[in-house]
């Protein structure tokens, strides 16, 4: 799907939704997918597509549906991946992480019937999450890729989950902050896949003062032409 001139969204796996983004400093994969194999796909739609090196990658936060294909990704093409400086050791397997059938659960604390529940999942996306070293930290107001595009930290879905915002552009990289549920309708991940509550709220609160945002552009479903500011949803204040 063509976004713009800079941007493109493809769907490599049954993981998250990858975009294509030209910035001034490159070329820039943001997340990759579930599963390995998809590194492939990106590749090839790079090669044919864009008459450049991808230089970087930048994965919102550190689950495997998100993360899957980076490793190879990086093999195949020598980007360099990027992460907020509080994803990088759970995207490490350093960090508190509680697993089930040798998966990495997406959070700590859930019930043993969501642990099941979390590792079927991996399981059907096919999904990596072996862990992976991040090239690159970064952190709330960063510019990695020149002046368009600033690092915009909303934890709460994870502890580092962050978006891209461009001010210029009024386009909005979030993740699983804020999630397209269907034409017009935006929605926030199960309660369940929220590590934190209160700072998820905040998170949103964050979100509500960027002013107008032209499009929202989500680690699940489909991009969404917004148009306008993004408000604070009944089904995300009650997180608070």
């Amino acid at each position: 799907m063509v976004i713009n001139e800079l941007i493109r969204a493809v769907r490599p796996s049954r993981g998250s939704l990858v975009y294509l983004l030209k910035t001034e400093q490159g070329l820039v994969a943001v997340d990759t997918g579930a599963e390995p194999r998809g590194a492939l796909m990106v590749n090839e739609y790079v090669r044919r597509r864009f008459q450049e090196e991808l230089r970087y990658i930048f994965l919102t936060h550190w689950h495997g549906d998100h993360t899957g294909a980076a490793e190879k990704l990086r093999e195949l093409t020598g980007a360099r991946i990027i992460c907020h400086r509080d994803e990088a050791r759970l995207l490490a397997g350093t960090g508190e992480i509680e697993y089930c059938w040798n998966r990495p659960m997406p959070r700590t604390g859930l019930s043993p019937f969501l642990r099941l529940v979390s590792a079927a999942g991996y399981g059907l996306m096919k999904a990596n999450t072996a862990p992976l070293q991040p090239d690159i930290l970064v952190e709330e107001g960063d510019m990695p890729f020149g002046s368009d595009w600033t690092v915009i930290h909303l934890p709460g879905h994870t502890p580092g989950s962050c978006g891209l915002w461009s001010a210029r552009h009024r386009i909005l990289f979030a993740g699983d902050t804020v999630l397209c549920a269907g034409e017009g309708t935006l929605c926030s991940p199960f309660s369940f896949l929220i590590q934190d509550s209160e700072k998820f709220y905040q998170s949103w609160c964050k979100l509500s003062r960027l002013g107008e945002i032209d499009w929202i552009l989500p680690g699940h479903y489909r991009p969404l032409r917004w148009n306008k500011p993004l408000d604070i949803l009944p089904a995300v204040r009650k997180y608070a």
